[in-house]
């Protein structure tokens, strides 16, 4: 893990990143951690204590480690399914990439963009080309 400022991230691996999500399913249909408004209060303490149980050596925080990879993968899953959504994107199912030519890809890009507080912020959360597939 690197420190400092704006360096406190965390290399996930697969077997955490497929942890957490297994471990969010659970909490999600589990009544006691879901209110009609969404999450209950401290639910990422119970993820925390769940995740400890799967990956024991990871030593993954509520905060800032869970609650930062969650936000960055639903990130992530919006941004699939909002390029799945539209034309000129495909999905392989194989290799579980979406598929497009750069010319869409570059399209896209530019209707994520807007203007926030005076400055040019991008929507997309820089999926990678190699995150999008070797189309590109």
């Amino acid at each position: 893990m690197n420190t400092g400022r704006g360096q406190n991230k965390m290399n996930w691996s697969d077997e955490e990143d497929r942890a957490l999500i297994e471990t969010l399913q659970e909490v999600a249909v589990d009544i006691n951690w879901k209110s009609e408004k969404g999450w209950r209060d401290s639910y990422l303490v119970r993820v925390e204590e769940l995740m400890a149980m799967k990956v024991p050596m990871a030593g993954l925080k509520a905060n800032p480690h869970i609650e930062s990879r969650w936000k960055y993968l639903k990130r992530k899953y919006h941004a699939i399914a909002d390029m799945r959504a539209s034309s000129g994107f495909g999905w392989d199912e194989n290799s579980k990439k979406i598929q497009c030519d750069k010319s869409v890809y570059d399209e896209w890009c530019k209707y994520k963009i807007f203007l926030r507080n005076g400055r040019y912020c991008a929507l997309f959360v820089q999926i990678t080309r190699s995150e999008l597939g070797k189309s590109l």
